[in-house]
C-alpha cells in the first residue's frame, strides 16, 4: 500500500540533530527482538518525546516509550505469539470509529496479532488505557494531548485486520501529514540532488541502454542540460539509443557512437578515461566495464 507520505528509516540510535534536520510530522517507534528489561538495550533519543510531534510505539517500541516515560516493563513467564483479541475501554483519536465487532455492551473489539515476551506493567501517569486483553491489560495507551499512543501488538501486518486503518489514521489524521510524495516529486527531488552534487563540474555517463543507464540519461539532462559526455556502450542498438534519448530529452549534438568490442586496446580505454578525467575535471556517472574497447566510428 501507498500513501505517498515521504518516509525515512532511521537507527535508534538517530541524534538530535538529525532529528532536528529532518524535521518529522511525525515520529514512529518499531517493535524489535531485544527486551527492554535488558542492560544496554535500545532506547528511543529523548528528544523523540520532546520535539512536539506525534509519535506511535508499536510493541518494543510502546515498551521503551512506556520506560522512558515513567512506566514500568517486565518480563513475562511466557512468550504471547498470535491472534488476540483486543477490547477498547477508553475513547481515543487512534482508534476511534475502528473496530472488527462489538460487545455485547457496544464496546470496540479488534482482531489484532500479539508477537512479544516483555509487556507494560504500568503505564506513564500521564497516559490511559486505551484497550486490554485478558492477559495484557495494557494492549493501547494514549497520552491524546501530547498525541502519544503505543499498542502492544503488531498494525503493520495482515492478520492485525484493522493495522492500516490505524497507521493511516496516525499518519494522515494525528500527524498531518499530506500525500505529496509524487513520481513527480521524486523526480523533482532527484534533479536537486544531481544539480546539487555535480554543480560546475561535467558529467561523462556509460549510456547502455538498459533501464538503469536510461533513466540516469534522462535525470542528468533535465539537471544539467547539455553538459553530460555520453558514451554509448554496445555497436548494435546505438540507433535505437539515439532516437530513444534524442526524442524529448534532446542530447542528439551530444551523442557520440562509441564501438566496444571484447578484449582490445584495453589500455589504451584506461588511458582516455584517465586523461579525460584529468583534463576536464569531470565526476563519473554509471558505469561502464573496462574490459571491453572503444574506438570513434
Amino acid at each position: 500500500m501507498s500513501w505517498g507520505i515521504y518516509c525515512e528509516l532511521w537507527a535508534w540510535d538517530v541524534t538530535e540533530a538529525q532529528i532536528r534536520d529532518f524535521n518529522p510530522s511525525g515520529i514512529i517507534l518499531s517493535g524489535g527482538p531485544e527486551s527492554t528489561t535488558e542492560e544496554n538495550s535500545p532506547r528511543a533519543p529523548q528528544y523523540v518525546f520532546e520535539a512536539g510531534v506525534p509519535v506511535f510505539g508499536v510493541c518494543y517500541g510502546m515498551q521503551t516509550m512506556a520506560m522512558q516515560l515513567g512506566g514500568h516493563v517486565e518480563a513475562s513467564n511466557e512468550r504471547e505469539f498470535g491472534y488476540a483479541q483486543v477490547e477498547v475501554v477508553n475513547d481515543s483519536a487512534l482508534v476511534r470509529g475502528i473496530e472488527d465487532a462489538l460487545t455485547a455492551d457496544g464496546k470496540p473489539l479488534l482482531d489484532v496479532w500479539m508477537s512479544h515476551g516483555d509487556k507494560v506493567t504500568a503505564i506513564p501517569s500521564d497516559f490511559v488505557t486505551v484497550a486490554s486483553t485478558e492477559s495484557c491489560p495494557f494492549a493501547i495507551m494514549a497520552n491524546e494531548e501530547k498525541r502519544f499512543y503505543g499498542v502492544q501488538f503488531h498494525p503493520e501486518v495482515t492478520h492485525t485486520r484493522q493495522g492500516m486503518r490505524m497507521l493511516e489514521r496516525f499518519v494522515r489524521d494525528i500527524c498531518q501529514c499530506e500525500a505529496l510524495w509524487t513520481p513527480a516529486k521524486i523526480i523533482d527531488d532527484a534533479v536537486a540532488r544531481i544539480r546539487e552534487q555535480v554543480g560546475d563540474d561535467k558529467v561523462i555517463l556509460g549510456l547502455s541502454g538498459g533501464v538503469d543507464s536510461s533513466v540516469t540519461a534522462m535525470l542528468l539532462h533535465r539537471a544539467i542540460g547539455k553538459k553530460p559526455d555520453l558514451r554509448i556502450r554496445r555497436q548494435r542498438p546505438a540507433a535505437s539509443q539515439r532516437s530513444r534519448a534524442g526524442s524529448g530529452y534532446v542530447w542528439r549534438s551530444l551523442l557520440v557512437s562509441i564501438l566496444f568490442t571484447f578484449r582490445q586496446k584495453i589500455a589504451s580505454c584506461q588511458r582516455w578515461l584517465a586523461k579525460t578525467i584529468r583534463k576536464q575535471n569531470v565526476k563519473s556517472s554509471g558505469a561502464f566495464s573496462l574490459k571491453y574497447s572503444m574506438k570513434k566510428r
